[in-house]
């Protein structure tokens, strides 16, 4: 079918990347799923490429009508590394954009690029950014570069995204190794537990918002968390209700930690899309009581 919409996925080997790529080809009706990444995948139409390099043409498809680039160095540490890798990752996608005529382009940010920004209320688009990991401000950097590449020239959006949680949870994530102390039995020791936050997001609702997206052309950025914002205890308790665990729960209060206490407003992606996000309690059924 010749009329279907024509999508590119970045980082189709990582987590969201691949669901994204699932998502889509199960709407092979409505959507030409075209997918890329460093290493080889045994899926349909995936283009085996290392976004470090330039993009070759003859490779990809000539014409593309959206990008959805999920692609990243996702490591949180001080390194310079993380930075340059995503801005030359960007550089390259964008590079290829132009070329391929995209018509919409669709970053997966983060909300680390507020930082701590000192502010009480939820955060919101409008608030200042003021990044605190060298993560954070590669992604801030990543939509600086990637906005004043293609602004010109096409319809971009910058997904600010929290905590991604779905029934896959990768073993790097807390919540992976939470799950093993639990089954285990071993004591879990929380640090600062009323104060540090996390900002869910069920990987459903992000693909969603990401068709919602393609039909209606927003453009701009947008906070995508969901609507609770649990603190570190009660994420450790919410889970430990699904496992009969004789884990002893220990809090430890310090003066100076690493503790994330902002909450965020995602009331413009849910005026602009008219979506109901997952709560976390919800998605927390799904992957831990089964």
């Amino acid at each position: 079918m010749t009329d279907r919409y024509s999508i590119l996925i970045t980082g189709s080997n990582g987590y969201c990347g691949s669901y994204l790529y699932k998502y889509f080809k199960n709407q092979s009706d409505k959507f030409q799923v075209f997918s890329t990444s460093r290493r080889k995948q045994s899926i349909a139409n995936h283009i085996q490429h290392d976004l470090f390099n330039p993009i070759p043409i003859n490779l990809f498809p000539k014409k593309i009508d959206c990008i959805i680039h999920c692609a990243g160095n996702l490591e949180h540490t001080s390194k310079f590394s993380v930075v340059k890798d995503n801005l030359k990752m960007g550089f390259n996608i964008c590079q290829y954009a132009i070329k391929a005529k995209c018509q919409h382009f669709i970053n997966f940010s983060s909300v680390m690029v507020y930082g701590k920004t000192g502010i009480n209320l939820p955060i919101s688009e409008d608030s200042p950014t003021f990044p605190f990991t060298v993560y954070g401000l590669s992604k801030l950097l990543g939509e600086n570069l990637i906005n004043g590449m293609l602004s010109n020239f096409l319809n971009v959006t910058n997904l600010r995204i929290g905590k991604v949680i779905s029934q896959d949870i990768p073993q790097r994530y807390f919540l992976a190794k939470f799950k093993e102390l639990l089954l285990k039995g071993e004591t879990i020791t929380l640090i600062n537990p009323d104060k540090t936050r996390f900002n869910f997001i069920e990987l459903y609702d992000i693909a969603k918002i990401c068709e919602l997206l393609i039909y209606t052309k927003n453009e701009g950025a947008f906070n995508i968390v969901c609507n609770d914002h649990p603190n570190l205890r009660q994420t450790i308790q919410e889970m430990k209700k699904y496992f009969n665990s004789s884990s002893i729960i220990k809090e430890i209060l310090k003066e100076r930690s690493e503790e994330f206490t902002y909450t965020f407003t995602n009331k413009k992606i849910k005026e602009v899309l008219n979506i109901d996000f997952k709560s976390y309690h919800d998605t927390f059924y799904d992957i831990f009581s089964k």
